[in-house]
């Protein structure tokens, strides 16, 4: 069982395994709310039914936390940014499912008692009690605390690397207090160059309410020759804001657990749930699913920001790439009408509502008709971010051709759009 495990705590004769971090407890909001969902869960364990709300409100916090944080040290977003804060709430929605995997284990083997035999309600209520109470309050107070440290430190590095050219060193760099670890307070001030390899193994957090940061140095050379050898726990023995991590990859939720099932289980969440909202301009916002694609994301963004431009007011959200198979999480975030005509597709995005394929086009004709031929395989609306250097007329002329090839037996609108506007294209159904 997960729960006999014992996470999170540590040995330290400074402050006797418990770190004080600068972080309030758990908000009084969320607390309100974990109460009737935990008794929803131990109901639905007893039912042996699944059940995700405690999924969802800890996932919202801890993404909540992790963007709240980041914006405390760049509060300006731009590109980079949000690759970051994607790739980091992927992994806070990740790791949400994987607690919540293991809690429900935890419930179903309580539902036996050491003899084996059937537990009564009142008896397993008991037994839930204990075990939701250790994953909900007692160690999600240390994840709600590394949250915080790991956006910050995670926001740092992109500035660091921004950066890097004109400020090449950074400096490791304690609270200072008495209860820093000594571990940690043999690492204070070392100061090495951003691309220094002592950075893929020793950036903070360097364990459990780390409370460590990272700081870029004026200097203009290392200013410690050698490295003390500090018992880092191997988990942490890593720099997760290179790799977008909130939390360590080998962390105990994920042991036994098939990367399927936590996608699955982020996927059946109710879309209202789970679309977290990005500031992608001073004034522009889109919201995105945390099972958007990684690879795609820097280029839907910028095609978004674009759109945002030509029409402020529009609602756009960057939908999730799902399993063909997951049927009922295809209807709820595509609706029955599009899933009718188009069944194992996974278009980009929902524009005002209507969903739809992004295209990021190349400034040559062959690059405008294939966006039109790969657009067309994946929604009946299809938005083709035209490259500035090329005219939307020419573009047009390029993506009419191709439509002119069309033969499938339902409607298709193309739009070509570049920042200065927008150029519409509508083929009717075949007869």
């Amino acid at each position: 069982m997960v729960a006999s495990r014992k996470l999170y705590e540590h040995t330290c004769p400074n402050c006797a395994g418990k770190h004080p971090v600068a972080e309030a407890s758990l908000p009084p909001e969320f607390m309100k709310q974990l109460s009737p969902e935990t008794a929803k869960l131990i109901q639905a364990a007893f039912d042996k039914k699944e059940y995700s709300g405690i999924l969802s409100i800890i996932g919202q916090l801890l993404t909540n936390q992790v963007h709240d944080n980041y914006a405390t040290i760049k509060p300006d977003w731009k590109t980079p940014d949000v690759d970051m804060l994607h790739r980091l709430t992927s992994d806070v929605w990740s790791f949400s499912a994987a607690k919540n995997w293991q809690q429900m284990r935890d419930l179903t083997l309580a539902l036996k008692d050491e003899n084996g035999n059937l537990r009564e309600f009142s008896a397993f209520k008991e037994a839930a009690q204990s075990i939701c109470s250790k994953y909900n309050e007692n160690w999600l107070q240390t994840e709600y605390n590394m949250s915080v440290a790991s956006s910050q430190n995670a926001a740092r590095w992109v500035q660091f690397k921004a950066d890097e050219q004109t400020i090449p060193f950074l400096k490791y760099q304690t609270v200072g207090d008495a209860h820093v670890r000594v571990t940690h307070a043999a690492l204070d001030g070392i100061t090495r160059k951003v691309s220094d390899s002592f950075w893929n193994t020793h950036y903070p957090p360097n364990g459990w309410n780390c409370r460590c940061e990272v700081i870029q140095s004026p200097g203009t050379k290392t200013g410690t020759s050698t490295i003390p050898n500090v018992p880092i726990p191997e988990i942490f023995r890593t720099n997760l804001a290179q790799t977008g991590l909130i939390f360590p990859k080998n962390h105990p939720y994920y042991i036994d657990i098939p990367r399927a099932e936590i996608r699955k289980s982020i996927a059946y969440l109710p879309p209202k749930n789970t679309f977290v909202t990005y500031q992608i301009g001073k004034k522009a916002q889109i919201d995105i699913h945390p099972l958007h694609g990684d690879k795609e994301l820097s280029g839907n963004v910028d095609a978004c920001r674009v759109l945002k431009q030509l029409d402020a007011k529009a609602k756009i959200k960057l939908m999730p790439i799902l399993n063909e198979h997951d049927k009922a999480a295809k209807k709820a975030f595509y609706g029955e009408k599009y899933l009718k005509t188009n069944p194992t597709t996974c278009p980009d995005l929902s524009y005002n509502g209507i969903i739809a394929e992004i295209e990021t086009a190349e400034n040559t004709a062959s690059s405008i008709k294939n966006r039109v031929r790969d657009g067309k395989n994946q929604a009946d609306f299809v938005l083709i971010h035209v490259p500035e250097a090329m005219k939307l007329e020419d573009a047009f002329r390029h993506a009419n051709g191709q439509m002119k090839h069309y033969k499938d037996k339902r409607d298709l609108t193309v739009w070509l759009f570049n920042s200065k506007g927008k150029i519409e294209l509508i083929t009717k159904k075949m007869r």
